[in-house]
C-alpha cells in the first residue's frame, strides 16, 4: 500500500464530537507519497494542530484549518494559473470545493502515512508542517512559476527524403503527460472514496507503523 496523505471535510474537530457520535468526515483527495501543495493551501486558513481521527491514539498529528478561509486561499492561488490547458482542473477544483455535498466547517489533513516515512517523532514533524504551512509564500510562488508553459513537443530528426522534398517532420508527442505539472501541485484527483472512511464509524482499523 502507497503511503498517502489524507483531506477531508468535517464539522468538528476529532475529539470535540457531540456526546455518543462517532467522528464523522468527508473524504475531499488523497495523495501518494507527498503532501501536496493544494492540500496544504486548504488547510491553511487559520491552521492549528489537531488529534488524528484515523488513528486517534497517536496524539496531535492531523492538521485542521477553516474550510471557507481555505477555499479563498486556493481560490487566489487557482486564479493565478493562467495557463489555457489548465483550465478545465481549475474549474473542477472549485466546483468540487463548492459543492454543498462536499463543505464542512473545517478542512481536516491526516499526514500520518507520509510523516512515518521520517524517523522524527510524528507529532514534532507536525508541528513542523504547521509552521511550514504559516509562511508558505515561497513554495506558492516556486511552484507558479512551474505552471506557465507547457512542455513543447519536439520535432523527429529530419531524413534525407525530407531535405530534399522540404517536408516538415512532425511533432512527436510529449512523452509524459503535458499537465503533469499541473496536477502535481493537488488538482484533478478529487474524490469522496479515500482509503479511509469517515463517515459512518470513525477511526481506521489500520494503526501507523503496520
Amino acid at each position: 500500500m502507497a503511503n498517502r496523505s489524507y483531506l477531508y471535510s468535517t464539522d468538528h474537530p476529532p475529539g470535540a464530537e457531540p456526546v455518543g457520535m462517532p467522528h464523522q468526515a468527508k473524504g475531499i483527495a488523497e495523495w501518494n507519497y507527498d503532501i501536496p501543495l493544494v492540500f496544504k493551501l486548504l488547510v491553511s486558513g487559520k491552521v492549528t494542530v489537531s488529534r488524528s481521527a484515523i488513528w486517534p491514539d497517536a496524539g496531535e498529528i492531523a492538521l485542521m484549518g477553516g474550510y471557507d478561509e481555505g477555499v479563498v486561499r486556493l481560490d487566489a492561488f487557482l486564479e493565478r494559473i493562467t495557463l489555457a490547458e489548465a483550465q478545465p482542473l481549475v474549474e473542477q477544483a472549485k466546483a468540487f470545493l463548492k459543492a454543498s455535498t462536499n463543505r464542512g466547517q473545517y478542512f481536516l489533513l491526516e499526514p500520518g502515512e507520509i510523516l512515518e516515512m521520517n524517523d522524527e517523532p510524528l507529532a514534532q514533524q507536525n508541528l513542523q508542517l504547521h509552521d511550514s504551512i504559516r509562511k508558505m509564500d515561497a513554495e506558492v510562488e516556486a511552484a507558479l512559476e512551474t505552471l506557465t508553459i507547457l512542455p513543447r513537443a519536439a520535432r523527429a530528426p529530419q531524413g534525407f527524403l525530407a531535405r530534399v522534398f522540404g517536408r516538415t517532420p512532425r511533432a512527436r508527442e510529449p512523452a509524459v503527460d503535458p499537465l503533469a505539472s499541473v496536477r502535481s501541485v493537488g488538482l484533478g484527483h478529487w474524490s469522496n472514496q479515500l482509503y479511509y472512511t469517515l463517515d459512518h464509524s470513525g477511526a481506521a482499523s489500520e494503526a501507523l507503523g503496520k
